[in-house]
């Protein structure tokens, strides 16, 4: 068989392995359940979750696609360096840096999102709590970063009529 046959045989065994809206409840009330609480999806497929250091985590769970995309905040702050930013943006372009994750600032409130999409192709709530845990760990880790580099900032530096500071800031995290 030729490299493109066992490419579109692969991509059709990942698409026949979705996960059904089933597989998702069972997994989401296991998960609950050791926790002890409910956990269920909206109605656009989306559920909270807190890893074990109390980090907030949402879930996001397409129809049709198999796995979860996991998303988190890295900063919260009203006034983030300019430089930090694009520091970012390119970052997402290492995604052996990221382990395929991305930064995203889904409007300019301060908040930059860091998101990874983790496959899952069967019901394992095992593979599931890994994956928010792992995903957890990888948030803070980018978080411990990224607020050294933001404390090395002088505040004086951030007003509008000053360039942008420079931030020793460099991809490590994977």
């Amino acid at each position: 068989m030729t490299a493109q046959g066992d490419f579109n045989q692969a991509v059709q065994a990942a698409q026949a392995a979705r996960l059904s809206d089933v597989d998702v409840s069972v997994m989401l009330a296991e998960l609950g359940e050791a926790l002890g609480i409910d956990l269920a999806l909206t109605d656009d497929g989306r559920c909270t979750v807190f890893d074990t250091n109390g980090r907030e985590i949402a879930l996001l769970f397409q129809a049709g696609f198999p796995g979860v995309t996991l998303t988190a905040p890295v900063i919260e702050e009203e006034t983030i360096p300019r430089e930090m930013l694009i520091t970012l943006l390119r970052t997402n372009a290492e995604w052996q840096a990221t382990a395929g994750g991305t930064f995203s600032m889904p409007e300019p409130s301060g908040t930059v999102l860091f998101s990874r999409h983790v496959m899952i192709f069967e019901r394992d709530t095992l593979a599931l709590v890994n994956a928010i845990n792992a995903f957890g760990a990888q948030v803070e880790a980018w978080e411990s970063d990224i607020y050294f580099h933001l404390d090395a900032v002088d505040p004086a530096e951030l007003s509008e009529d000053s360039p942008a500071p420079q931030i020793p800031f460099q991809i490590t995290h994977a």
